[in-house]
C-alpha cells in the first residue's frame, strides 16, 4: 500500500515538473517584438485605440492640409508591415481639412487640354477627363480639345470641386471644318489644329466669288468625317469664270442693266451715246450697239461697252406779223 502511494506521488511530481518547464519556456521565448497595423484612413481616435491594442503607443501627431475628413489619418512613421517592439512610439499625420470658399467654374470650351486643366487649376478646382467616341451635336471637334465640360462655365462651385472635361476618343473620326476663302497658309494652319495635314498637290477651278489663289473648297469637303493626320487637298481659285455676252441691242437701259448685271453674269455696263443712231420719236433710248458682240466670251463680273440712241432733235418756227398803219390825212 505505501509503494502504491509512492507512486502516485512520483506521477504527480513529474507532471507538475513538466507543466512548469511549459511555463518556464513560454515566459523564456515570449517575443518582444510585432508588426505595424496599418491605419491609414482611420480616425485618430480609432487608430490610437488599435494601435494600443497591438502594444504600441502614439507619439507626435502632425497635421497637414488634405481632402479627406478632419483628423484622417493620412500616413504614419514607421509604415504598416514594419517590425516593431512593443510599447515603441508611431508618429501619426492627420488630415486638418481644407476650408472651401466658392469659385466660378472658368469657360474651357474648345481650349487644349493644357490650357483647360491650368484654368482650372487657377480657380482652385481640380478636374476629371472622359474620352467620347464622337462629338457632341453642334460641337466641331477637335483631337485634344475639350469639347464641353461640366459644370458649365460660370457655375458657382466650392474650392476643390471636381470639373469633368470632355475629350474626343482617340482615332474617332470628326467633321472637316471649312477654310474656303482663306490662303493656302492660312488654311494649312487651320487644318493643323484639327490635327489634320496638307496634300502635296493642289487642284485649281474657276470661281465667280473667291479671289484667285484663295481656297474655294477641300477634298474631302467640308463637313465630311476625317481622321486624325489625314492629309487634305485644297482646290484654289484660277480666278473668274468665263461667260457668254448676252444680246441687248434695242433693250432700254433699265432691261439692258437687270441683262448684265444677272447673279450668273455680274458684267458691268458702261454707256455711252451713239451720235449717229437716233432714237424712235416718243421712245425711250435704247441700245444701238455693244461691245463684246452677242455670243463673246467674257470674264464673269467684267466691264462691256454700250452706247445709247440719241433722241431725234426737235425744230421750233415762228411767224413774224407785219402791220401796216394808213397815214391820216
Amino acid at each position: 500500500r505505501r509503494h502504491a502511494n509512492a507512486s502516485v506521488i512520483a506521477i504527480v511530481v513529474v507532471v507538475l515538473l513538466l507543466i512548469g518547464g511549459a511555463v518556464a519556456y513560454f515566459l523564456l521565448n515570449k517575443s518582444d517584438t510585432s508588426y505595424m497595423p496599418n491605419v491609414v484612413g482611420q480616425q485618430l481616435t480609432v487608430a490610437t485605440q488599435n494601435l494600443r491594442q497591438d502594444g504600441f503607443s502614439v507619439g507626435t501627431v502632425k497635421s497637414r492640409s488634405s481632402h479627406k475628413a478632419i483628423d484622417t489619418v493620412l500616413a504614419t512613421y514607421p509604415k504598416s508591415g514594419a517590425k516593431l517592439k512593443k510599447g515603441d512610439a508611431v508618429t501619426i499625420w492627420v488630415s486638418k481639412g481644407i476650408k472651401t470658399i466658392p469659385e466660378t467654374v472658368p469657360d474651357v470650351n474648345g481650349m487644349s487640354l493644357a490650357n483647360a486643366i491650368a484654368n482650372i487649376k487657377k480657380a482652385k478646382l481640380v478636374w476629371a477627363i472622359q474620352y467620347d467616341p464622337t462629338a457632341p451635336p453642334g460641337v466641331t471637334a477637335i483631337p485634344g480639345v475639350v469639347l464641353q465640360q461640366s459644370p458649365q462655365f460660370g457655375s458657382t462651385v466650392q474650392s476643390g470641386s471636381s470639373v469633368t472635361l470632355y475629350l474626343l476618343a482617340s482615332g474617332s473620326k470628326y467633321n472637316l471644318r471649312s477654310v474656303a476663302g482663306e490662303t493656302t497658309q492660312a488654311a494649312g494652319a487651320a487644318l493643323a489644329s484639327q490635327s489634320l495635314t496638307l496634300a502635296q498637290t493642289t487642284t485649281q477651278t474657276c470661281s465667280n466669288t473667291v479671289d484667285k489663289g484663295l481656297v474655294v473648297a477641300t477634298n474631302p469637303p467640308a463637313g465630311a468625317l476625317v481622321s486624325q493626320n489625314q492629309a487634305i487637298t485644297l482646290e484654289l481659285s484660277s480666278g473668274p469664270c468665263t461667260v457668254y455676252m448676252p444680246t441687248v441691242t434695242n433693250l432700254t437701259q433699265t432691261q439692258a442693266d437687270a441683262t448684265l448685271e444677272a447673279p450668273n453674269l455680274s458684267l458691268v455696263p458702261n454707256y455711252t451715246t451713239d451720235l449717229t443712231a437716233v432714237c424712235q420719236p416718243g421712245a425711250a433710248p435704247t441700245v444701238a450697239n455693244q461691245t463684246p458682240q452677242p455670243g463673246a466670251a467674257v470674264k464673269f463680273g467684267s466691264t462691256v461697252q454700250l452706247t445709247l440712241c440719241q433722241l431725234p432733235s426737235t425744230t421750233t418756227s415762228s411767224t413774224s406779223t407785219t402791220t401796216t398803219t394808213a397815214p391820216t390825212p
